[in-house]
């Protein structure tokens, strides 16, 4: 059964129609018939275009923890929690991690800006020449992923040296989010869908490359007639679509509350 010679219609989804609207933009749910027809007898749903704007934080819920032991209370595990925005190394340093580990520890620690000589980032390798002004030890672990941005390597255990210096491992890991996944396990769930994206959440629908800069609209439009098509495997009823915003990891996007549109196109009997 051709499916283009089947009905169809279009269908525009936008996460300022979802049903709940205190629910993030990033996992949310539309309830179709307040906008919709019923739409019934469903056999594909095919993504046609996705506008986004990049607002997406590379300093997310996942990686604003940075845990340690020593400092003021030696022996003891302490905590800071850098707050989520989107950093570069310069901003990182002295708006999120250095005010509040000075705070957690009333210190001052350095931090020379990379456009200046003697940068605390050397221009070179790219590493950190950290000086937490005090002894600490840290594991890179995943409850300690703000240690992975710094450039330290997932396994290590790092020990400053008695006055509080230490150089990176790698190179710092500030980069920007590639692409947005838009997932959802109800149409996923019920349908087959063409593509094999490269994430770790099976339920992603398209693939949108985040390829321009951070603050700008992001485009996504579908080049072939057969690319990104769910179909089902019977006939479906849809009252409500749920959709989320993931990265490469499977981890939910935090980006405000941007709103982000799709276009689909719905084939039915």
């Amino acid at each position: 059964m051709s499916l283009f010679k089947q009905k169809s219609k279009l269908l525009r989804i936008s996460s300022s129609d979802r049903t709940r609207p205190n629910d993030p933009v990033s996992n949310f749910t539309i309830d179709l018939k307040s906008s919709q027809e019923g739409l019934t007898d469903i056999i594909a749903i095919q993504p046609i275009s996705i506008s986004l704007l990049n607002n997406f934080y590379n300093v997310t819920e996942d990686f604003k923890f940075f845990y340690y032991l020593g400092g003021s209370a030696t022996g003891t595990k302490k905590s800071i929690t850098i707050p989520q925005g989107f950093y570069d190394i310069d901003s990182f340093m002295t708006v999120g991690f250095k005010p509040t580990f000075d705070t957690a520890e009333s210190v001052n620690m350095p931090y020379v800006a990379s456009t200046n000589n003697n940068s605390t980032l050397d221009p070179t390798t790219f590493k950190l020449h950290l000086d937490f002004t005090t002894q600490i030890t840290f594991v890179v672990d995943k409850d300690n992923k703000c240690a992975l941005s710094l450039g330290f390597k997932e396994g290590e255990t790092i020990t400053t040296d008695s006055n509080g210096l230490v150089i990176s491992s790698t190179v710092i890991n500030l980069s920007q989010v590639p692409n947005v996944f838009i997932c959802s396990p109800q149409l996923t769930d019920r349908g087959i869908i063409e593509p094999n994206f490269n994430t770790t959440k099976t339920d992603a629908i398209v693939s949108v490359p985040l390829d321009n800069g951070f603050g700008l609209y992001c485009y996504w439009n579908n080049t072939s007639s057969m690319s990104s098509m769910i179909t089902f495997k019977t006939p479906t009823t849809l009252s409500t679509l749920e959709f989320a915003l993931r990265d490469h990891t499977g981890s939910l996007l935090n980006g405000g509350n941007q709103v982000w549109n799709g276009l689909f196109k719905i084939y039915y009997l």
